[in-house]
């Protein structure tokens, strides 16, 4: 998993670092300010408990940023389309992305090939960014995680940009719809 020539990956520090730079300071997880890609502390587990570091002996988060963002109405529900990422052992694949309005998390799918959580970072007025790790990938060929942006140009169309956390040169584009 993770090579430079699989599916999907992790979030190149530029593009939330664009994001950030233009004004969505307020939005970002945490205190606003952007040191680096995202590296969750605690991982979900099957009982929603968590495991890993930033918990108490009892899995309860020892300290959480003041706020969380949460996923606005104007780019909640489902949203799909094609995806060009030309570094890839599979060029052309379908973008499947689940966004249920005030949750911190939704799903992400490379339709036919993998699946896994899509987590919000920050947005601001039409841009949206999150980070998606792949949580089933049974033909492993979907890399770890990356970053997805998307920008609308509509009330039902976004322009969708991902990029691979371990390859920022390994970048999918693509334009999805809500349905």
């Amino acid at each position: 998993m993770g090579h430079g020539s699989r599916l999907a990956g992790v979030l190149g520090g530029a593009v939330l670092a664009g994001v950030v730079g233009s004004g969505c300071q307020s939005q970002v997880a945490g205190s606003g300010s952007f040191a680096g890609p995202a590296t969750p502390s605690r991982t979900p587990t099957a009982n929603g408990t968590g495991s890993g570091s930033g918990t108490g002996g009892s899995g309860t988060p020892t300290s959480l940023p003041p706020t969380l963002p949460t996923i606005p109405t104007t780019f909640a529900g489902r949203w799909s389309g094609p995806v060009d990422q030309p570094r890839s052992t599979i060029p052309h694949w379908t973008a499947v992305l689940t966004m249920p309005a005030g949750q911190l998390q939704g799903t992400f799918e490379i339709a036919g090939h993998c699946t896994g959580v899509l987590t919000l970072l920050a947005f601001s007025g039409n841009r949206l960014v999150a980070a998606e790790r792949i949580t089933s990938d049974p033909q492993d060929v979907c890399a770890d995680g990356g970053g997805v942006t998307m920008e609308l140009s509509g009330t039902a169309r976004a322009r969708f940009t991902w990029v691979d956390y371990s390859n920022s040169s390994n970048v999918a584009t693509g334009t999805v719809s809500r349905r």
